[in-house]
């Protein structure tokens, strides 16, 4: 368990390493796709899960957190979520107070909907449903699927993948 964690840690330091090289290919004028960068504390939000349970971002934050941004109709995405949904099942063995908060939360897509397509393909994970930009806008200009670790509530990795948040291959 301890060597996992160092292994870990040491993979998190390679995916901020390489974001931070990757952060300079961004051409002039382009729009940043991302609102926050890693290092940055995380935005302060709140939302309530469709199950009714409050998600919320309001310091003091430990431990590690992921927030994942979606929509169902977006085909990277639907390709994501069963690895996600893999994750959080992987995570639901550990010590309760071991576990990272995990949220997915939807970019412009109804309640209604985000829960019609969870039962159809067995989702258990969290989810909120957003039918608007916010609370997506605190964190990216565009691109779905959004995954942002979050650790002692400082962004430590953005990726466009779960598998790309625990390795450092792209």
């Amino acid at each position: 368990m301890i060597l996992a964690r160092m292994v870990m840690r040491y993979l998190f330091s390679l995916v901020i390493l390489l974001g931070v090289c990757l952060s300079g290919c961004v051409k002039e004028g382009e729009e940043e796709p991302d609102v926050v960068t890693v290092c940055s504390p995380v935005p302060v939000l709140e939302v309530t899960t469709l199950d009714g349970h409050t998600f919320s971002t309001r310091p003091p934050l430990t431990g590690e957190m992921l927030i994942i941004f979606f929509n169902t109709d977006c085909s990277d995405c639907r390709k994501e979520l069963p690895l996600i949904q893999k994750y959080y099942e992987s995570t639901l063995k550990l010590p309760a107070d071991a576990r990272p908060q995990l949220i997915c939360i939807s970019r412009e897509e109804d309640a209604a909907s985000v829960s019609a397509y969870w039962a159809e393909h067995n989702l258990t994970m969290p989810v909120a449903a957003a039918a608007g930009r916010y609370p997506y806008s605190l964190f990216a200009n565009s691109g779905i699927p959004r995954v942002y670790l979050i650790e002692n509530g400082i962004i430590s990795a953005i990726s466009d993948s779960i598998q790309n948040i625990f390795s450092n291959e792209k």
